[in-house]
């Protein structure tokens, strides 16, 4: 618990950089540039490289800080590229002049802005809680198999980067095309964006399922916890496509306007069907280990063919022009 603290209050004193960096980049975006985010992602990651272990273990005049060094670290550099792309902001005048007058309340606006918004905050809150409600029935597993859901977890999200840079590309880029009414350039971005993220994951995925065990060596060595963690990176490998065209087609329908999907989806994926379905395996039934796994991958698999349905269905709606 003293660790967990230690670790958290940092991050939520830290909170504001978090917010500073991601408002910043929806403006780069609406303005079609993506790559300065890119940029900084790339280069906070060889900072963390340097800054995370230079926190934890002092030096240069720093005393040691423990695990809260870790996420002063991470604090400091988000801060770092909150500020810096706050400035590339102001630099290119993205910021109207007279931007206090800009403020006046505009109901119409803000009803916009929150018919888009608070359906992807609860999806985001959603997927908090769809981790928690894993971690609840994977403790009937051992404390090995907690941290090795962990540490796997960690992994995808390394593996599930473009698919992120897709989805981010596909919300500008077909929210601009609505906008102008360029129907067959939004077809065009999603069918781009699908061979695109589908050839990134499948060669991601065979890289997850060769390398498994060396990946999951890098984050510990208890050799329980590295042996579930191969299981399970293994295991997932055959369900990241769904993950990406979950990306995909739910970005391309916050473009679209339809933001609620993406939230319903998610309480529907992340609890209403694992709560139900992992009592059954694990307390019902009282599975094994990689039934548990493939039981969740069944969810996200069925819950991926409902979203390209759906997606699909839209887009046949849609006018020609």
């Amino acid at each position: 618990m003293h660790l967990a603290l230690s670790y958290i209050k940092p991050l939520f004193l830290g909170a504001v950089f978090f917010l500073l960096s991601s408002m910043s980049n929806a403006i780069l975006l609406a303005h079609g540039d993506s790559k300065t985010f890119g940029r900084v992602l790339v280069i906070g990651f060889f900072a963390n490289l340097v800054v995370d272990p230079w926190f934890l273990y002092g030096g240069f005049g720093l005393p040691a800080m423990g695990m809260a060094g870790i996420a002063w670290a991470t604090v400091s550099i988000q801060a770092v590229g909150g500020l810096y792309l706050l400035s590339v902001v102001i630099r290119r005048r993205y910021l109207v002049n007279g931007l206090l007058a800009h403020l006046a309340p505009k109901l119409h606006v803000y009803r916009e802005i929150l018919k888009q918004g608070i359906p992807t905050s609860f999806n985001m809150m959603s997927v908090a809680l769809g981790f928690f409600v894993t971690t609840y029935y994977l403790k009937f597993y051992g404390e090995a198999a907690v941290a090795a859901f962990g540490i796997g977890t960690r992994i995808e999200q390394i593996v599930l980067l473009p698919a992120i840079g897709l989805s981010s590309a596909i919300v500008s880029i077909v929210g601009q095309n609505n906008g102008a009414g360029e129907m067959s350039r939004v077809r065009e971005c999603i069918s781009l964006c699908t061979r695109y993220g589908f050839v990134l994951i499948v060669t991601a995925s065979v890289l997850m399922f060769v390398f498994a065990a060396p990946l999951v060596k890098i984050f510990t060595d208890d050799p329980d916890v590295i042996e579930i963690g191969k299981e399970y990176v293994r295991i997932v490998t055959f369900i990241q496509w769904a993950y990406v065209a979950g990306f995909i087609y739910i970005g391309c329908l916050q473009a679209l306007k339809r933001p609620m999907y993406g939230f319903v989806e998610s309480i529907v994926r992340k609890i209403l069907l694992p709560l139900p379905v992992f009592y059954t395996v694990v307390v019902v039934l009282d599975v094994n280990l990689a039934s548990f796994w493939w039981s969740s991958i069944a969810i996200n698999a069925a819950m991926a063919v409902v979203t390209i349905l759906y997606v699909r269905s839209i887009l046949r709606r849609l006018p020609s022009k």
